[in-house]
């Protein structure tokens, strides 16, 4: 038997974990938030991670680092050069710590949020009527709420009050305002570029509202048009995979409810309300995408599972409620 490779522009699974039940305060984890990621670590140990990707807070650092023990990942704190980019050639058994995956938090006047909140979202069910623009791709960033914030401001500290001294630096390195455009675009676009320049990393090409790959991956259609049993189904796969001696890429992003938000609107192509507003990612949660190939060398990213919390039920964990404007259904 060959050596199984993952194969740029082979079919990938994009896996978002938002970080356990956290204490803002401190950036930690709460003693509820640790046995999360200790049950999280449990369900990712076979998972067979191509490549680990966290954010530089403390909370989402705190959530990887069971998962990456148990799979002999190190997490180390460099960032690439020059820091516009994203580190060429990663070594799979680190973890990069890349400052845009930080949660998302550009600040907004809170005199007209409508819950006096600095956050870019929680909207009340009335603002979201009267502010349809909000789920418009083409203009939610030029919403009124979202020009509050002025592209001239002299201080990043808004934006920046999680980030240690280090990622400051770096961070204001490669963010360049645009008088022309909203702050929110920025942050949006600057975001969402370096989340492609990754995925280009392996083989997946921003081009338009898809993906442009080499055409290497198996036809989505075999499963359809194969026998009907679900287990045939992925056996076939699985046998057409190992002949040809490759392996789904495996990509793990640590991050926030804000970040995880932005960067699933960009991928699958709606606005961050859509995701925003309904959405519950509960903390620790797993959120699985995977790349369909119908026609090579052109790919969509279909949701598989979203906010699945089943580690923390198979744990006798509760899912928290943090995110969510509702008790948490625990079945």
């Amino acid at each position: 038997m060959g050596m199984r490779i993952h194969q740029k522009g082979a079919n990938m699974k994009i896996i978002f974990v938002r970080h356990a039940e956290p204490f803002y305060d401190t950036d930690t984890l709460t003693d509820k938030g640790k046995r999360e990621a200790a049950l999280l670590a449990e369900r990712a140990r076979d998972w067979q991670i191509t490549q680990a990707y966290v954010s530089p807070l403390g909370r989402a650092q705190d959530t990887a680092l069971p998962t990456l023990k148990a799979d002999g990942i190190r997490l180390e704190c460099h960032y690439p050069t020059p820091a516009a980019d994203v580190i060429k050639d990663p070594d799979p058994k680190v973890c990069l710590v890349y400052p845009w995956l930080r949660e998302f938090s550009i600040p907004i006047n809170p005199d007209m949020h409508p819950m006096n909140a600095r956050v870019p979202w929680d909207y009340p069910p009335y603002y979201l009527s009267e502010h349809p623009e909000l789920y418009d791709p083409k203009a939610w960033f030029s919403s009124s709420i979202y020009r509050s914030f002025s592209v001239h401001a002299s201080t990043l500290d808004g934006v920046e009050a999680e980030l240690t001294p280090e990622v400051r630096t770096i961070y204001g390195q490669y963010f360049k305002r645009d008088p022309r455009k909203t702050y929110i675009q920025q942050e949006y676009e600057w975001v969402c570029g370096r989340f492609d320049q990754v995925l280009t990393q392996w083989g997946y090409h921003r081009d338009g509202l898809h993906y442009r790959t080499r055409g290497n991956a198996l036809p989505t259609d075999l499963n359809i048009k194969s026998d009907a049993h679900t287990v045939s189904r992925i056996e076939k796969q699985e046998a057409a995979m190992e002949a040809r001696g490759v392996e789904e890429p495996i990509l793990v992003f640590f991050c926030h409810l804000g970040i995880a938000s932005i960067l699933i609107s960009h991928l699958i192509n709606t606005t961050p309300a859509v995701m925003q507003q309904g959405f519950f990612l509960p903390t620790s949660s797993v959120t699985i995408f995977s790349s369909e190939e119908r026609i090579p060398g052109q790919a969509l990213f279909r949701c598989q599972v979203a906010g699945d919390t089943s580690h923390l039920r198979d744990g006798d964990e509760l899912t928290s409620f943090y995110g969510s404007y509702s008790m948490p259904f625990q079945g």
